[in-house]
């Protein structure tokens, strides 16, 4: 009897991965855990058929669950603040201190034949260069508390909880479905969609940041699968959900301004603190967190190694994808302004 436990869900990953682990039919029993707010929604979706539902919180202590299952085989923990403005005391006791309280809940199954952590690439903080998937603390700072408080959580992992058998994944910035451009939130590159998108086309606009800079974008559909296989295959060890060969900023700029229909740009390039700037005006204002700026900085090169021979990891490059994910930003967006 296998049984899979989840958190997160009805998260933007957890829902797709929960489909695909539903679909694969690999396990006999699913529980996933749930915060009371979500309870209504996530009993109403449709993967949730089959699936039970555990109203629980995993900064509590035995994570709330009134009445918790027994003989759990496989676990995902998935459950994580993720916004970038986040304060550091709620970023830690979710991320830091929820994550050990899952892992403890885990370790009292008894049972637990794998676990896998869903961490991110951007635990590297301010490192520059080739970052590797066997590397975490390097001495590094962090841009925000996000990324500080996910290097802590992921120190949790490895140096508490090391006898127990865990895979650990770190995908890059995720965007939408490379086949169909479905997403649930709109972040990461769809801010600077956003941005690009209110600016008149004859506007003349020059370049932002520094070309060096490669942003590493992948698509959620590869990211989810490549958990799968984590999962399903009992891996241990880290693996970089990353672009292995993603563009530089000045060529995702003006690849997304040209797919709004800008086909000029002014041959020069203004730093992301003057940009910064635009953004206390209209028509800027509000169009993206100014946190989202510190990515177009990052001097970071993910080597994906253990992914591309252990999961087959491939992904396909932004190019390939951005014009479906910006139509379904384009169609989609007024829905969740």
């Amino acid at each position: 009897m296998t049984r899979l436990f989840i958190t997160g869900y009805p998260g933007f990953i957890a829902r797709r991965l929960m489909r695909l682990i539903k679909e694969s039919g690999v396990f006999d029993e699913i529980y996933a855990l749930v915060e009371e707010k979500f309870r209504e929604r996530a009993e109403n979706l449709p993967e949730s058929k089959g699936v039970r539902i555990l109203v629980g919180d995993i900064t509590e202590e035995n994570l709330g669950i009134k009445e918790a299952p027994e003989g759990i085989t496989h676990a995902v923990h998935l459950a994580a603040i993720y916004d970038l403005a986040t304060p550091r005391d709620p970023a830690y006791r979710v991320n830091v201190m929820g994550t050990r309280n899952v892992m403890k809940f885990l370790e009292g199954q008894g049972s637990v034949r794998h676990i896998t952590y869903v961490s991110t690439a951007y635990v590297s903080g301010n490192r520059t260069g080739i970052v590797r998937e066997d590397e975490l603390d390097r001495g590094q700072d962090f841009k925000n508390y996000y990324e500080e408080t996910k290097f802590l959580a992921e120190k949790v992992v490895v140096e508490e909880f090391s006898h127990l058998p865990v895979g650990i994944v770190r995908p890059g910035i995720v965007a939408g479905d490379s086949r169909t451009g479905e997403t649930q939130k709109f972040d990461g590159p769809y801010f600077v969609m956003e941005a690009l998108s209110r600016l008149p086309l004859w506007f003349p606009l020059p370049y932002v940041g520094n070309p060096a800079v490669r942003p590493n974008i992948v698509p959620v559909d590869h990211v989810v699968e490549g958990i799968f296989k984590v999962i399903t295959r009992e891996l241990t060890g880290t693996y970089h959900l990353t672009d292995p060969d993603p563009m530089n900023l000045h060529e995702m700029y003006r690849l997304i301004n040209y797919l709004l229909g800008r086909k000029r740009l002014l041959n020069f390039s203004i730093s992301t603190g003057t940009f910064r700037l635009f953004l206390h005006f209209p028509p800027l204002r509000g169009s993206m967190p100014p946190q989202v700026l510190d990515y177009f900085e990052t001097h970071a090169l993910y080597d994906c190694t253990n992914a591309r021979r252990e999961l087959g990891w491939n992904p396909p490059r932004f190019e390939e994808y951005a014009p479906v994910i910006l139509e379904y930003f384009l169609k989609n967006r007024k829905n969740q302004l």
